[in-house]
């Protein structure tokens, strides 16, 4: 996986904002580990910690949802016409406002049962949105966050010294990126 974030970022121009689910029992060791050669672009979410705005929003996964419910509302972006599964479960959330006005999203759990499955499309999505608000943020105060940058090109993998942009795009699973 570091090889491959690696080639990423050059790919990108080291611009690539990495927005990593802490839940579960991979994420937060991906973290840790990105977070030390590219601090200033690695996003943790924690979908059960408070909200950063706890007088908007009772959790962060609530908060989140309500982030993208804002863009779209706003047009910042919108939705892949032809992705079902995205729209089946964003349309399954749930909202409501507390007494304190705080914005609550129905638990996960009783959407998986809802949608015999986790909603993990749709967590994918918010994530984006949170992805985009750590961009603003980070262009907000550019000049005092240090950014990595590959100093060896060397130390990429034999695949990604030698992959052009289309080349990537055409052979992802020749190139081992789907193991």
């Amino acid at each position: 996986a570091y090889g491959r974030v690696r080639y990423w970022d050059d790919f990108t121009g080291n611009k690539a904002i990495i927005v990593i689910d802490l839940g579960g029992q991979v994420g937060a060791s991906v973290f840790d580990d990105l977070n030390k050669i590219m601090p200033s672009r690695v996003v943790g979410i924690d979908f059960g910690r408070s909200a950063t705005e706890p007088t908007k929003a009772f959790l962060k996964r609530s908060e989140m949802y309500l982030h993208a419910r804002e863009a779209i509302l706003e047009k910042k972006w919108g939705l892949p016409r032809d992705y079902v599964d995205l729209h089946k479960q964003l349309c399954a959330i749930e909202y409501d406002y507390r007494k304190d006005l705080q914005f609550w999203v129905k638990p996960k759990d009783l959407l998986k049962k809802e949608l015999d499955g986790s909603p993990d499309d749709a967590d994918a999505f918010v994530m984006l949105e949170e992805g985009f608000r750590h961009i603003e943020s980070y262009k907000a105060n550019e000049n005092k966050v240090e950014l990595y940058q590959v100093e060896n090109k060397l130390d990429q993998p034999e695949w990604a010294q030698a992959a052009s942009e289309r080349d990537f795009v055409e052979n992802l699973p020749e190139m081992g990126m789907y193991s």
